[in-house]
């Protein structure tokens, strides 16, 4: 039996996929956009881009605010090494 794949842009910007096989009557999901395979691809290699870029600024900021935090525990005194422990942050060697 072949496989019929159809490629959707959902109302709320995701992107999706449905195989069909030995279907008589397909059913699309309803104020779904049906695309092209190629702009499916594309849009979802959009979306991912943006996710890892969302998740890298993340980082950045997750890895300023433990830098932050150790700079302050030096200020109070702490020793390098226990304010390492504490912030969760790794100075340069």
């Amino acid at each position: 039996m072949d496989e019929t794949i159809f490629y959707y842009l959902n109302p709320d910007g995701a992107v999706s996929l449905r195989a069909y096989v030995g279907v008589d009557e397909i059913t699309h999901p309803q104020d779904a956009v049906i695309l092209t395979r190629e702009e499916y691809e594309s849009r979802l290699a959009a979306i991912e881009a943006q996710h890892e870029a969302e998740a890298a600024a993340t980082r950045d900021q997750e890895q300023a605010q433990k830098r932050a935090d150790y700079e302050a525990l030096i200020t109070l005194g702490l020793p390098a090494e226990s304010a390492a422990r504490i912030s969760g942050y790794t100075p340069p060697s």
